[in-house]
């Protein structure tokens, strides 16, 4: 009876929705980079994992993988592009044709659609991730910025509640006209969420002063292009139909529709924050990949439980 209770209680815990108030990038948090179409970039790295649901172009990229995902890459369509070399740590998915060329070494194998079902559901994430990015731009503003004075208009100081978790509300139209950026009334590791209107948005230099004292995640629920210009940020986009352009550094995850950048990918993401001004989102469904742990998982608990009836039956 204990045993099935278990198995019960971890599925439930698998299976469940996210609770109300619950923010989380589901499950992208597994990876750098989570782009639903194609995805092109030379040279540069990533910390973490890529998936990518449309065709990669990734010359000389180097994938380091660093939270040990079965796939480093996660690839819909067609891998190419490789003539410069690269590498990737772990195992690749191809869904569609593998150009892998030979200058490009995996420390693992590659599997394709043919041998190996596809291990992210792009629909279920993006159905997911576009309601959570609704959900947050509806969510109103806690804090709220100004000039720092009346001789520096363009310097903005950023305010807090207080709270754990803050909104901010804003037009990307604005971002050209920042200058220094401060923030005030937030203690460290504060959730800062920055509802960003308008269909095009550039992260400069500015956004620097952020540094890594907080949980940072920019909502672009309504941009088609997403520029980080050469600048070096803590923070995790969601941009779910937006291209990704630019070059930089960039510490965190970042959701959008296309990439063609030269970001450096380095280690970071958002951290699942909970807050009642957020109704939450049902959970995306898990990577098939989970699930077959979880089977194997439970295979054990079940194999545990007929071992001790049969103990109990020979004493």
């Amino acid at each position: 009876m204990k045993t099935k209770l278990s198995m019960l209680a971890v599925l439930a815990a698998i299976s469940a929705p996210a609770a109300a108030g619950t923010i989380d990038l589901g499950v992208a948090s597994n990876y750098n980079a989570f782009i639903f179409g194609d995805y092109a970039t030379n040279g540069n790295s990533t910390a973490g994992a890529l998936a990518i649901g449309g065709n990669a172009n990734i010359n000389g990229h180097s994938i380091g993988n660093n939270k040990s995902n079965y796939y480093g890459a996660v690839i819909g369509g067609d891998l190419g592009g490789t003539p410069w070399g690269g590498s990737a740590n772990g195992n690749l998915w191809v869904g569609g044709t593998n150009n892998k060329g030979s200058n490009y070494t995996v420390s693992g194998h590659v599997d394709t659609a043919s041998t190996v079902s596809a291990p992210v559901d792009f629909a279920a994430a993006k159905t997911y991730l576009t309601s959570l990015s609704s959900g947050l731009a509806g969510v109103s503003a806690t804090g709220t910025y100004a000039a720092q004075d009346q001789w520096n208009p363009t310097s903005k100081v950023f305010t807090g509640s207080g709270a754990s978790v803050e909104f901010f509300s804003l037009n990307a139209s604005e971002f050209s006209s920042f200058n220094n950026l401060a923030f005030s009334s937030i203690a460290a590791g504060t959730t800062l969420i920055f509802n960003v209107a308008g269909s095009s948005a550039t992260l400069g230099w500015q956004w620097q002063s952020l540094g890594s004292n907080y949980n940072v995640l920019f909502n672009f629920y309504e941009a088609t292009s997403v520029t980080l210009q050469n600048a070096s940020l803590y923070a995790n986009i969601l941009a779910v139909d937006a291209t990704i352009n630019g070059s930089g550094n960039l510490y965190g995850t970042v959701v959008g529709n296309t990439w063609n950048n030269a970001f450096t990918l380095g280690n970071g993401g958002f951290t699942t924050a909970e807050t009642a001004l957020f109704a939450g989102v049902t959970a995306a469904v898990p990577e098939p990949h989970d699930y077959a742990l979880l089977l194997a998982g439970l295979g054990v608990i079940g194999l545990t439980a007929t071992r001790r009836k049969r103990i109990l039956a020979r004493s």
